[in-house]
């Protein structure tokens, strides 16, 4: 009997404070002074169509400019240390996805995560370092993705998303400056980025342009040449962009880029050992640099109608890469099988449609 009453007692309890929790909330929904907040909706096209991005079936990591531009993430190495199961590894020239632990092997030339820009691949690892100017957003597909995108999208994708111009007027300016504590002569690094984009004429015809500019006197001395340029970074790319909408139904862009890349590279030194060399300063007997040079051009080509939607996008990219290194790491001139001068001249057409 006690028992009985004793459960009875906590049916009760029970009953009155659900009762009283809900007629709190019922309060608080009516109540003229709580305010409300709608989160706006995240719209991504990671397979290839406009959807909600909490309602896409991939594993998907989606990052808006405004955070790319708070978070100062001004390249793609940068970008993944903000998703899950992500690595970049940037060596002298190569440039190493890792997703889910998928990742390429040494000396590879393509990867198993593609990254495109705009709906075109960036064909070559060595071209997946990208700095990252007036973009809208990013999307980081996680798994094969194979069946959308076909080849070299084994582990995964990367979708950059530039900026389109609209009838807003935008100007963005963003620099930093920086040096390196203990080299020697303190060197200086600065990076200059801008973005602006607006109407020439309302509701028809736009222009955005976007550029960076990153320079370093670089960390390292050579001391073999006497040379404290051995890690110099000289980089500079630009893009510019002219949106067309006659009417409604046609939306047309045509965008080019170009990069202009020119790094000194001897920076791999011996800790220990005979080859040993202090910290900031490598001995090596060539002057190690990799130059890049590229440019695309991108046509895009969107019609609305009422029960057909069609998308042309046409993707011409043109990149040269040419690299001297000194794989030993020492100069030493009986290892002169070290020593490679490597030469990349890549032409990427592609053609999209979408219905």
């Amino acid at each position: 009997m006690f028992r009985l009453a004793y459960y009875l007692l906590i049916i009760l309890i029970t009953f009155f404070m659900c009762g009283a929790i809900a007629l709190a909330e019922s309060s608080s929904k009516v109540s003229p002074d709580r305010e409300t907040y709608q989160l706006e909706l995240m719209t991504v096209t990671a397979r290839k169509t406009e959807e909600d991005a909490q309602k896409v079936p991939v594993s998907t990591t989606v990052i808006p400019g405004k955070l790319l531009e708070d978070g100062h993430i001004g390249d793609s190495r940068e970008l993944t240390r903000f998703a899950p199961n992500v690595y970049f590894k940037k060596t002298t020239t190569e440039n190493v996805i890792s997703m889910r632990g998928v990742t390429s092997f040494d000396t590879s030339v393509y990867s198993p995560t593609a990254i495109y820009v705009d709906d075109v691949m960036l064909p070559l690892h060595y071209t997946h370092f990208i700095d990252l100017v007036d973009i809208e957003r990013v999307e980081v597909l996680r798994g094969p993705q194979g069946s959308l995108y076909g080849g070299n999208s084994l582990a995964g994708v990367i979708n950059v998303i530039t900026r389109r111009p609209d009838n807003e007027k935008r100007l963005r300016l963003s620099g930093d400056i920086g040096s390196y504590t203990g080299a020697d002569g303190n060197p200086l690094e600065y990076n200059i980025g801008l973005g602006a984009s607006g109407p020439i004429i309302s509701d028809k015809l736009y222009l955005g342009i976007a550029g960076n500019l990153k320079k370093g006197d670089g960390f390292m001395t050579n001391l073999f040449f006497d040379d404290d340029s051995a890690g110099e970074i000289d980089r500079r790319n630009g893009r510019i962009s002219l949106r067309w909408t006659p009417d409604p139904r046609f939306d047309i862009s045509l965008t080019g880029d170009f990069l202009d890349n020119d790094d000194r590279i001897s920076v791999y030194r011996f800790d220990s050992g005979p080859y040993y060399t202090a910290r900031y300063t490598v001995d090596h007997d060539t002057n190690d640099y990799q130059k890049e040079t590229g440019n695309s051009q991108n046509l895009r080509v969107v019609y609305k109608g009422e029960s057909l939607q069609f998308l042309s996008v046409t993707g011409l990219r043109d990149y040269k890469n040419e690299n001297l290194q000194d794989y030993d790491c020492t100069a030493d001139p009986f290892n002169d099988w070290g020593k490679t001068l490597a030469h990349y001249d890549d032409k990427f057409y592609s053609q999209e449609f979408r219905v």
